[in-house]
């Protein structure tokens, strides 16, 4: 399902994204399969996040976007809630990786706010990278 109907800007970048399948773990596709079904009716910015544990297991969320701006879910908090729920008890200093997919438009972006939490929360060594999409 491709909501969003977005794809990465630089695709040929990106090799271990697969062909948007339902079932792939790997957390390039996991972010934009998130992103792919966030919902931003009103900013039109649709992201998504996915995390990796030091386990190899894979935790992921979209943005959730409300009229009332400030009621918003970000995607990391989005995912973090997939990484409580799923994440067997696990600290958020066991999140080892973590990638952002977010439309490149100008009017909103995730990327501080993710960075922000990110560096709080999870291993001092974690790595963050953004992925944009038109």
């Amino acid at each position: 399902r491709n909501f969003n109907c977005i794809e990465l800007i630089n695709h040929s970048l990106y090799m271990d994204i697969c062909s948007y399948s339902e079932h792939c773990n790997h957390l390039n596709c996991r972010a934009l399969k998130a992103a792919t079904i966030s919902y931003a009716p009103d900013s039109k910015c649709p992201s998504g996040v996915a995390l990796i544990d030091h386990r190899g297991k894979v935790y992921s969320g979209g943005y959730m976007e409300s009229v009332a701006h400030n009621t918003s879910l970000g995607p990391v908090q989005a995912a973090l809630v997939d990484f409580v729920a799923n994440g067997d008890g696990q600290e958020f200093k066991n999140i080892v990786e973590a990638v952002l997919v977010e439309k490149k438009c100008g009017v909103l972006s995730q990327e501080a706010t993710a960075r922000m939490i990110l560096e709080k929360i999870a291993d001092p060594d974690c790595i963050f990278r953004v992925l944009h999409c038109k």
